[in-house]
């Protein structure tokens, strides 16, 4: 499932490289591999993440290790969410259907101040 996003060769980045790029303005953006679907007490699908530039211009895979280029996969809505909640993400929308793509940014870079921009 995840095959072709390897494709993508050095265009990956491990979680301390995540981290980084988050905080240099890079979106975080979820990318719903496999519909979500109710299982018991939560909801299960596959969902990858990927760090883009502010310009779009530039994507990232997030991936295990860097050195086996294994991507880092989520199984379940919770997983997802305590994966963002270390980077204290506040995550108000997840992608619940087999291709759609959600962005999240770090508090600090919403909106634009005057004379940043």
């Amino acid at each position: 499932m995840t095959q072709h996003v390897l494709d993508q060769g050095p265009n990956v980045v491990s979680e301390d490289g995540f981290k980084q790029l988050l905080d240099e303005g890079y979106f975080a953006e979820v990318v719903c591999m496999q519909s979500a679907a109710k299982q018991y007490n939560t909801f299960s699908g596959n969902w990858i993440i990927r760090a883009v530039s502010p310009d779009g211009q530039i994507e990232k895979v997030l991936v295990t290790s860097r050195r086996d280029f294994k991507v880092r996969e989520f199984k379940t809505t919770n997983g997802l969410l305590g994966f963002f909640d270390q980077f204290e993400l506040n995550v108000q929308h997840i992608p619940w259907n087999k291709g759609v793509r959600v962005r999240i940014q770090l508090p600090k870079f919403e909106g634009s101040e005057p004379g940043n921009e």
